[in-house]
């Protein structure tokens, strides 16, 4: 619980690895948050947290997302995403093969990059300048408010 929720960016940073990007966010719903990162990707998320849990937006906040390496994954060709998963398009930058998982670096519109950590399981790792796609849980897209 503590790695997958992690209440604060301390906890995030200290225990392991995480992808964090600065944006926007504004509710769209009771329980869903849509953050805008960069002005170029938007994601869905239904974890806005803060020192107290959750922290209600009215209009739009500067949030920083975070989200673990190994929670994208890559969607094959063909495949369709779970409904109300995030789907980011990007071009794979660079591979680095570890024995048993392989790190990728994503580039995504707005000059972000996306680490991303995959158990290879006899799957031929992706090569550098290929195009993909990842899903993103909602759930995985944890927001903090920035605080001043």
């Amino acid at each position: 619980e503590m790695y997958r929720k992690r209440r604060s960016l301390f906890v995030s940073h200290f225990l392991g690895s995480s992808n964090q990007f600065d944006g926007t966010a504004r509710r769209v719903s009771a329980d869903e948050l849509e953050v805008s990162l960069a002005g170029s990707v938007d994601l869905r998320s239904t974890s806005m947290l803060g020192p107290a849990g959750f922290v209600p937006v009215n209009g739009s906040v500067r949030v920083t997302c975070t989200m673990r390496p190994e929670t994208p994954e890559f969607l094959d060709q063909g495949q369709s995403a779970p409904h109300g998963a995030n789907v980011v398009s990007g071009i794979v930058r660079n591979v680095n093969f570890m024995g048993a998982v392989t790190r990728y670096q994503v580039a995504l519109p707005g000059d972000m990059v996306l680490e991303v950590v995959r158990q290879e399981r006899h799957i031929d790792p992706l090569e550098a300048g290929t195009r993909v796609d990842l899903v993103i849980a909602p759930a995985d897209v944890l927001v903090y408010p920035v605080t001043p």
